[in-house]
């Protein structure tokens, strides 16, 4: 083999390496990208949110070995997965912006990510590839929302199959943390357990732990209010001790505020009524609703929405693109560049002279009694 070949067969087998352990060389909002297993997809991002699906997956290959652990679970969150991709693209119409989702599209009988490794994958070692890889795409999407934006929030969605038909929402805080009072709850130890306790130690409306859990402004507060019965949440404030209620697993817990200063995370557990009994418009409703109510609850107590994320000075509210510097009210309009570049529509950038034709077309941009359908005008030297 000659050498520029060998440089080439050696050049070809980095890039394989890298595209397969998780490598974020060139990605693109919005584009899906794959472990070296084929099984954990990453969808990238570019905005402060995780969006985790670990169990809504159908694939059950066959050089993947059956968990066989004791206590293992197996069941699927169905329709999850469909339901995660429905708020990624909602949340992309809305914001121009796509949070960073992590699929698992291999069946819980094959691997369970919401596990430690040792239960999740049960001492297979292709699984256990799969369960480093999609903990990799988790800690690589926090580390690029940190530094991008110093903070960020993980939404853990699943589903359950409970008799009472809500959302169930967990933040790691048990039957018993959510039976205090209002006053119980806002102590430090019940603020300690929290998942979300970064976000409660800092929120731009200043609100007290129990407010942000159960709340009039709550996630639960914003889900209720959209026609979706949530616990916790003002209307149904906390699980009765005998109700089944899931307070958030492996995932929430290993990435929310216990072990991280600035990173937040929660569980979205979603009722039968929502992902099956109603069918698919019934799921896309809900993907909708519910990518506004993140988007609602991000503006409202992350301030995101209402920060200077390009660092222009101004803030996002006002900024028509808060990821251009180049664009904000501020700015003078450049003509002709196709870019709203001072935030005013009124502030032509084409057909400066407003006769109804873009330059391209007009010969005399500057003179509106010049182009292609004003009559010749002899001896003028126009």
């Amino acid at each position: 083999m000659k050498p520029w070949q060998t440089l080439r067969f050696i050049l070809f087998f980095v890039l394989i390496f890298l595209l397969g352990t998780n490598s974020t060389i060139a990605q693109i909002p919005g584009q899906s990208y794959f472990d070296g297993t084929g099984y954990i997809e990453y969808i990238a991002g570019d905005y402060p949110l995780i969006i985790s699906v670990p169990h809504g997956g159908y694939e059950v290959p066959n050089d993947f070995a059956d968990r066989n652990c004791n206590g293992c679970v197996y069941s699927r969150d169905s329709f999850t997965q469909e339901i995660g991709r429905s708020i990624a693209q909602f949340f992309f119409n809305t914001t121009g912006h796509y949070p960073h989702v992590i699929i698992n599209l291999l069946d819980r009988t094959k691997l369970d990510p919401n596990r430690p490794i040792g239960e999740g994958a049960d001492g297979d070692p292709k699984g256990e590839q799969a369960w480093t890889n999609y903990k990799n795409y988790i800690e690589t999407s926090k580390t690029k929302i940190i530094q991008g934006f110093g903070r960020g929030l993980l939404i853990d969605f699943h589903g359950h199959a409970h008799p009472i038909k809500r959302i169930e929402l967990g933040y790691i805080l048990t039957h018993n943390d959510l039976n205090q009072t209002d006053e119980t709850l806002n102590t430090q130890f019940h603020i300690n357990r929290n998942s979300t306790k970064n976000l409660v130690n800092d929120n731009v409306l200043n609100l007290t732990h129990s407010e942000l859990v159960r709340g009039p402004l709550s996630f639960g507060a914003l889900l209720h209010d959209k026609g979706y019965p949530s616990v916790p949440s003002p209307a149904d404030p906390f699980p009765n001790f005998d109700d089944p209620y899931f307070n958030g697993g492996y995932i929430v817990y290993e990435n929310g505020a216990h072990f991280n200063n600035n990173f937040d995370a929660f569980q979205i557990e979603a009722d039968q009524n929502i992902r099956i009994n109603g069918g698919e418009v019934v799921r896309e409703q809900f993907a909708e609703d519910c990518a506004n109510t993140i988007k609602e609850f991000l503006s409202l107590h992350y301030g995101v929405g209402t920060i200077d994320f390009d660092g222009d000075g101004v803030m996002s509210d006002i900024d028509c693109d808060d990821f251009n510097p180049d664009v904000n009210p501020n700015t003078d309009e450049i003509p002709y560049n196709g870019i709203d570049d001072d935030c005013d529509p009124a502030t032509l950038d084409d057909d400066l002279d407003g006769d109804g034709f873009n330059n391209a077309d007009d010969c005399d941009d500057s003179n509106a009694n010049i182009n292609p359908d004003a009559d010749e005008i002899p001896y003028n030297g126009i």
